[in-house]
């Protein structure tokens, strides 16, 4: 899917699911002209993905662009500075929505609310949010290439995965939490992950099992150390060196609260759970045919 707008784009970036989207839209379109300004986890996805690309400040990324094309975090202000620099220099400005929650909180910044000339979203659900939150002219459905090419990668080596007919895999897709689900001091993706494991049983696995956690691309380095400590008693252990299509084509189960690599399990066909647990919010993923062990559990 080639972009069709106006180049040099600056492309200004800070989560990861946002990054990933405009990521793959690049692969598709190396005419462009990018001016990159990226900051926290999509800088690492960046440097893996264009290593010739460039990272500059706010300022040199917007200088003399004809589009921003923007992701649109919640919580870290990077880009929506970046709109506002847009608006003051009357550049069109495109904002990418990659999930499915607090979508007018992307746009409040100082005060103020700043949207962007376009809404982009990457299918039905987020179109019907976006459409019924903010002007239908404004949001634009397109096609998810990161998901497409992510799933491809999976597919094409899954047959070559090192089969164990004798042992079941889980990948266990972490991510972190603001919320408080509890009176505890216990943070929000620990109580999942202990959730997970002490109900494993309901997902009704009859062999052995291998269970490997992947920490999410905002999570420091050695953070889930501890609890594996803590829990020699199962085997499970922390893949930092392989890619998520790597990971996900050699396991058999993938599980987490509601981060979006379980939709990419999902679309390779994977089963899917989500480990979010009873006294937590529902499972924010509008896909249906994720499994849920709250609802196992009863």
């Amino acid at each position: 899917m080639t972009l069709e707008i106006n180049s040099p784009v600056a492309v200004v970036a800070h989560d990861a699911g946002a990054a990933n989207l405009i990521i793959g839209w690049l692969k598709d379109s190396p005419e462009l002209k990018v001016q990159l300004a990226v900051d926290g986890p999509a800088t690492k996805l960046f440097c893996e993905s264009f290593p010739d690309l460039i990272s500059t400040d706010l300022s040199s990324a917007m200088s003399g662009a004809a589009t921003l094309l923007s992701g649109t975090s919640r919580n870290a202000d990077f880009e929506k500075r970046a709109r506002l620099m847009a608006n003051e220099q009357k550049t069109p400005s495109i904002g990418v929505i990659d999930h499915w929650t607090n979508y007018e909180m992307r746009f409040e910044y100082n005060g103020m609310f700043i949207l962007p000339d376009e809404i982009w979203v990457c299918d039905k659900y987020a179109y019907s949010l976006a459409a019924s939150l903010f002007s239908e002219k404004l949001v634009r459905k397109k096609k998810n290439r990161y998901l497409e090419q992510t799933v491809d990668k999976i597919n094409s080596i899954s047959s070559d995965v090192e089969s164990n007919y004798n042992r079941t895999h889980i990948l266990y897709v972490l991510e972190p939490f603001k919320e408080i689900w509890d009176d505890s001091n216990m943070p929000a993706e620990y109580q999942a992950l202990d959730f997970f494991i002490k109900n494993i049983s309901a997902l009704g696995i009859k062999s052995d099992i291998e269970i490997h956690l992947k920490p999410h691309p905002s999570e420091p380095d050695g953070k889930y150390i501890e609890w594996c400590e803590n829990n020699k008693n199962i085997n499970v252990s922390i893949d930092t060196e392989n890619s998520l299509y790597e990971q996900v084509a050699w396991a058999d189960w993938v599980v987490g609260c509601e981060t979006f690599a379980m939709v990419i399990a999902l679309h390779a066909n994977k089963q899917t759970l989500s480990t979010l647990p009873p006294w937590a919010p529902l499972c924010k993923l509008p896909y249906k045919d994720i499994l849920h062990l709250r609802e196992m559990c009863k």
